[in-house]
């Protein structure tokens, strides 16, 4: 029920509204009532109703001063003022104080009734929009966890990653790279043949899992699709002792993950080592001890039928909307493909598992909520409800028909934030020549799309553009410095001064040194 607290310097007011109104009827109850603002202080604090009726003019504490306070305690409390004539200076300070509604003496129930019932209104509105929030932070975290789980499982297993989206990556993970100690770990379980077992396993493990790891620990799981965990962590523990703490923790739980599900649980570790960049060694020499995972088709980057360069095709379709070229890739290099080789239906989801983190990972760039297509449920587990290559595919030209719906508005924007980006990082790096391969990377795109893509936002080609900076930068250097033009040339990244001379010239119609003459201060 709502809560509701009256306040007046009249006891018979306050009296005849708690009295004269079948308040239960309206899923109301009074919690509380006041003769005064300081007493209705403290009845506010040890209430917190949602709904307060108040009078302006009272002894001690008046009326506006007390709802200035007691919106500090209830910031979302509902307040209808109380009034014996209307006064327009208190009515402007009302509203400055968020006051939903003003009601003037002598007041009749059925005023009172329909302002109470218009803020309760407004609570369920309230709390609906809180609870959307609180829904959307919780997706919006939820997609994040699964992209850098996918970014870090990649880098793991060998698939080549932009180190921005991999230093990206390990913030958000909160690995820090100033523990003596990084490992990798890898948790398989085998379901039942047959009964009943949990839809989601990965997360049921992530959870218990995590919950026995030591917060001195810090770990992420990245994506692992061979019914395993991938655990990667960084910690201050001896190698002995991270190699059997993680084995105690899975002896300590499988007994009731076989009792409660059937599922049986092994731990496997890779001796840690005194940097991150060794971890992808590490998990390679890991998978080759278990010959389960070392027999796989999918663990090796060089036998994945959906190589990278397809992967980064398809990316730049969804980038560019261009949805015909998107459908052939699917069609000829994807489903085709699996069709005619007769691959297991394990490695078959694999794939699909790739391109739809490709899908999850451009959402999460262009700020598109996890719940926008999924709702409430992780995606990748749709990808196991499939049973046969048909029905997979169809299921995954559905995605593919609505992410180009939600990208179509949102790409205009983000484009230009991709240019904005490339040039400031140009001009970071402007004491040496960048490429538009090394600028591309940068912003994660393809040398080949971000071209297209910088033309179409600058107007010029990237070539013409990197020629005009380094040009910028030559008159600057030439008017603030006393370097030499061959200095200055090679400074630049050009290996003939002839050539940057006659480049100079195009561009100013001086060479460099009539330039600095010229223009002498």
């Amino acid at each position: 029920m709502y809560q509701l607290m009256i306040v007046d310097d009249e006891n018979i007011i306050v009296e005849g509204i708690r009295n004269s109104i079948p308040w239960s009827e309206y899923d109301v109850v009074v919690v509380a009532t006041a003769l005064n603002g300081i007493e209705a202080m403290q009845q506010c604090i040890a209430h917190r109703p949602d709904i307060i009726i108040t009078d302006i003019k009272m002894p001690e504490m008046d009326g506006l001063e007390f709802i200035e306070q007691a919106k500090k305690v209830v910031p979302y409390c509902q307040i209808i003022l109380l009034s014996a004539f209307e006064q327009f200076s208190y009515a402007q300070r009302a509203i400055e104080l968020g006051v939903n509604s003003y009601l003037l003496k002598p007041i009749k129930p059925n005023a009172i009734i329909e302002k109470v019932c218009q803020c309760i209104r407004n609570l369920k509105e309230t709390m609906q929009e809180a609870e959307s929030y609180n829904f959307m932070e919780r997706e919006n975290h939820n997609t994040r966890r699964l992209m850098v789980g996918y970014i870090i499982g990649c880098w793991l297993t060998g698939m080549p990653v932009a180190q921005m989206r991999l230093n990206d990556a390990f913030d958000d993970a909160e690995i820090s790279r100033r523990k003596p100690w990084y490992g990798v770990a890898l948790f398989s379980y085998e379901l039942p043949s047959f009964g009943k077992y949990p839809e989601q396993p990965e997360e049921l493990l992530r959870e218990i899992i995590s919950a026995e790891i030591p917060l001195s620990t810090e770990h992420i799981f990245a994506n692992h699709y061979n019914n395993a965990l991938l655990l990667l962590y960084a910690t201050e523990l001896s190698p002995t002792e991270a190699q059997a703490l993680l084995g105690s923790i899975c002896e300590k739980i499988k007994p009731d993950i076989y009792r409660k599900f059937r599922m049986r649980l092994q731990c496997h570790t890779a001796p840690p080592t005194t940097t991150l960049e060794e971890c992808p060694e590490s998990y390679r020499r890991l998978v080759q001890q278990i010959p389960a995972l070392a027999s796989s088709k999918y663990t090796t980057q060089e036998s994945s039928l959906l190589d990278i360069s397809t992967i980064a095709q398809y990316r730049d379709c969804l980038l560019s909307n261009d949805y015909k070229r998107a459908m052939q890739i699917l069609d000829s290099d994807v489903y085709q493909r699996l069709c005619q080789t007769g691959t297991s239906f394990e490695v078959v989801q694999f794939v699909y598992h790739q391109l739809l983190s490709t899908v999850l990972w451009i959402m999460l760039d262009r700020d598109i909520a996890l719940e926008a297509m999924f709702l409430n449920t992780n995606p990748h587990h749709r990808i196991s409800q499939h049973v046969t290559l048909e029905s997979l595919h169809q299921w995954f030209l559905s995605i593919q028909s609505r992410i180009f719906t939600l990208l179509e508005n949102r790409n205009q924007s983000i484009d230009q934030h991709i240019i904005q980006e490339a040039c400031h990082y140009i001009a970071l790096k402007a004491s040496r020549v960048v490429s538009l391969g090394e600028v591309s990377a940068h912003v994660s795109l393809s040398p080949s799309y971000f071209s297209k893509l910088f033309k179409k936002e600058m107007g010029i080609p990237f070539i013409e553009y990197i020629k005009n900076e380094r040009m910028e930068r030559a008159k600057h250097l030439i008017l603030h410095t006393n370097r030499r033009v061959y200095e200055i040339s090679a400074e630049l990244g050009y290996q003939s001064v002839q050539y940057f001379t006659r480049l100079f010239r195009e561009s100013t119609g001086l060479t460099p040194l009539e330039f600095r003459q010229q223009n002498k201060v």
